[in-house]
């Protein structure tokens, strides 16, 4: 019992307990010459009731403290020292579009439109940044576990465990891009990490580099597609409140650039992805392809779009006829809006094989043995003896002779044999040496993390869309806690006798220490079951608030996390942006 006294004092709830009996026996209820009973059996000192709370004040700076340490950490706003982080590149180095200045009558015309258009600008970039690398990585190994000290060398390990290794490569802009391989390959990691997620798994060899031309705008969009989409929404609406917490930016530092239309955004949006005659639909009830479609919308609905997307898995539970359209729809955006793709994939058809613009597979064990374009695969397996491959054959046939060495392992000699062809390729064939001097920079911290800074105007917005996910979502259990409410006040009306309310518990020294009545001993009986009535009650009443908020944070919190990692709140991105407010993306 003893043990039970010093949580409670270490926790600070015997503190809310003695102020909330001192509130109600203590405060105005006694005469001078008199003291209530229940403060006497409870031990509870009126002189320190108050200045007690000292106590609770250290508990939650403690709390608050550690769960800022614990978000940091969670979300890496913050990073531990590494060798490597401490090695920072020049960043400086970056050149930046000035939308502040060159391009304020571009932006300007396109919030005023809210259509997805071509600028002048927009399109005087995209003929300067045509086959130009927006990101590339040599000698990238990733382990299997993280570190927070220090980023650690794979030359100095042994036996090291690795998910990628010694992998190299490069993505352009505009472009469709496959990471192909077995399961268990590496691909949704190697996505992770070009997502600038999983920093200290990586060795500290990995070298990633992004392009100088313009800030990289980030995006990851997971294979379980329900932790994007917010049920009790319809199609149109998930559209709309994503357009409105993504433009919060433009919304408060563009209000002379004009009125943003978000229902016009959500509109061009669903029209594009051939997606709308869902707008009415909740996305509880679209399809598979539709709600990974939808999935990809919502990131898109930021007037400066993302120009790095990661998808993980699009294609998965999907028929050969749904696939072929998903990869169409974004085979239409990488063209449309110079947006790169890089989505994970199995093992595609033909038809689909030949929509993406680069092929990018891995071998089990995270090695990478082929990357280049899907017509090109006949001609690299031929280039190695050991393969016997007909003079003619379809590419169906092709593809299923790289998948097969796909599913060996890294020590197989003909899998060794496909990846130095395949570092050949990438590192002489795919990229002139002077694109490393003139278009991309390295960084050794890696693609920069979203980091959302919360504003109060986004909490309107979350705060409406929280409304429609309870009524129409969560209708049945936000009605099964109204009915407990009620519940819980019938029996704080009826089940206790109401008069026990009005017993003070006053003693008086001069009367009830020389003769207790029958009287006396009645309103003593009332007291305890006041006392009762007093902390049960209460202690249930919040009881039911915690399981309510529990419940609640349960089911919202994937969708929280999501959200955090691809930026649907404001914040402002300091000098890797040149001075720019961005949304980000």
């Amino acid at each position: 019992m003893d043990s039970w006294h010093i949580i409670s004092d270490i926790l600070g709830t015997k503190i809310i307990r003695n102020g909330l009996i001192n509130a109600f026996y203590g405060i105005d209820q006694c005469e001078i010459n008199q003291i209530s009973s229940v403060l006497i059996d409870n031990g509870i000192n009126q002189k320190t009731v108050y200045t007690d709370l000292y106590k609770i004040l250290i508990n939650s700076i403690a709390l608050r403290i550690l769960t800022l340490f614990l978000l940091m950490t969670e979300f890496q706003s913050w990073k531990f020292p590494s060798k490597k982080l401490s090695k920072t590149s020049n960043i400086t180095e970056l050149i930046k579009i000035d939308y502040d200045n060159s391009n304020n009558k571009s932006i300007q015309t396109l919030i005023q439109s809210n259509e997805r258009m071509k600028l002048k600008d927009e399109t005087e970039f995209e003929k300067f940044s045509k086959n130009k690398i927006i990101i590339a990585w040599r000698s990238l190994s990733l382990f299997n576990s993280g570190s927070y000290l220090e980023l650690r060398s794979a030359l100095k390990l042994e036996e090291p465990k690795y998910i990628l290794r010694n992998l190299n490569g490069q993505f352009r802009f505009g472009t469709l891009n496959a990471v192909m391989g077995t399961s268990g390959s590496g691909k949704t990691s190697l996505l992770k990490v070009l997502n600038g997620r999983w920093k200290t798994y990586l060795s500290a060899e990995s070298q990633i580099y992004i392009s100088k031309y313009t800030p990289t705008r980030i995006c990851y969009i997971s294979q379980e597609i329900s932790g994007h989409l917010l049920p009790g929404l319809t199609a149109k609406q998930s559209l709309i409140y994503a357009a409105k917490l993504k433009n919060i930016a433009e919304r408060l530092y563009g209000q002379s650039y004009g009125k943003i239309d978000y229902e016009e955004i959500a509109t061009n949006l669903l029209d594009e992805l051939d997606i709308n005659h869902t707008a009415s639909t909740f996305v509880e009830y679209c399809s598979d392809g539709e709600r990974k479609r939808l999935a990809l919308a919502l990131e898109l609905t930021s007037l400066r779009m993302p120009n790095l997307i990661c998808i993980d898995e699009p294609t998965s539970g999907l028929d050969s006829n749904s696939a072929a359209i998903e990869i169409r729809c974004l085979q239409k955006l990488v063209r449309r809006h110079l947006i790169t793709l890089v989505v994970s994939i199995h093992q595609p058809n033909t038809e689909i094989l030949k929509m993406f613009d680069q092929i990018y597979c891995l071998a089990r064990g995270g090695v990478c043995i082929y990357s280049s374009t899907a017509g090109k695969i006949a001609e690299n397996l031929r280039r190695i003896p050991e393969i016997n491959l007909p003079d003619s054959c379809s590419c169906t046939v092709v593809t299923e002779e790289l998948m097969k060495y796909s599913c060996l392992s890294n020590e197989d000699p003909i899998v060794q044999s496909l990846c130095q062809l395949s570092d050949l390729r990438i590192l002489n064939e795919e990229i002139r040496y002077e694109e490393f001097e003139e278009d991309i920079v390295a960084v050794d911290d890696g693609i920069e993390l979203n980091r959302p800074r919360f504003s109060l105007t986004s909490f309107w917005f979350l705060f409406f869309r929280n409304l429609m996910y309870q009524k129409n979502y969560l209708w049945l259990e936000t009605v099964s806690y109204i009915v407990l409410y009620i519940y819980h006040g019938y029996l704080l009306r009826f089940v206790f006798n109401p008069k026990s309310v009005h017993t003070s518990g006053c003693v008086s020294f001069d009367e009830d220490f020389n003769h207790l009545s029958p009287a006396r001993l009645h309103e003593q009986i009332d007291l305890v079951n006041n006392t009762c009535y007093t902390i049960l009650m209460n202690s249930f009443f919040l009881l039911i608030f915690l399981v309510q908020s529990s419940f609640a944070l349960t089911k919202e919190f994937v969708y929280f996390f999501n959200e955090h990692r691809n930026g649907k709140f404001e914040f402002i991105r300091s000098s890797n942006c040149n001075r720019l407010h961005l949304t980000c993306i």
